[in-house]
């Protein structure tokens, strides 16, 4: 039987791919996600210092204490 066609394989080429991405899916380096003190205590600042009061002709009224 003659062949019409070939496929042609490069298997050490798709095993690094396939190691790559699933260390992006399952992410290997989870430091890298995390947010940093600085951003999580200006957050927990914001909302320390945020005060919402209703008003009966505003509705809510947002405003910070500072």
């Amino acid at each position: 039987m003659q062949k019409t066609f070939t496929l042609e394989f490069d298997t050490l080429n798709i095993a690094k791919e396939e190691k790559d991405l699933k260390a992006i899916l399952f992410n290997d380096n989870q430091k890298q996600d995390e947010p940093s003190d600085f951003c999580i205590n200006n957050i927990l600042n914001y909302s320390k210092n945020l005060e919402v009061q209703k008003s009966s002709t505003l509705g809510t009224i947002d405003f910070l204490r500072s």
